[in-house]
């Protein structure tokens, strides 16, 4: 629960040092906004310990059946 705390607190104190900066640009921060939200998530469910799943699999998943397909036409 520390963790969160923290967590949070360190996210906010860059969302406030940032936001002067922003406040003209809606497009940037409403990108900022949605980048620093995934990556609380992130960081929130890596200090519950929670399984996140691994990015390259999703990879593997989409590229592996043209991957096959390719190699087909070289057996």
């Amino acid at each position: 629960m520390v963790n969160l705390i923290i967590i949070l607190g360190i996210s906010a104190g860059m969302f406030l040092v940032d936001l002067k900066a922003l406040k003209k640009k809606k497009k940037e921060l409403i990108i900022y906004l949605t980048i620093l939200t995934f990556g609380i998530g992130l960081f929130a469910a890596e200090a519950f310990h929670l399984e996140i799943p691994n990015p390259l699999n999703v990879i593997i998943f989409l590229f592996k059946p043209m991957t096959q397909w390719i190699n087909s036409f070289f057996k």
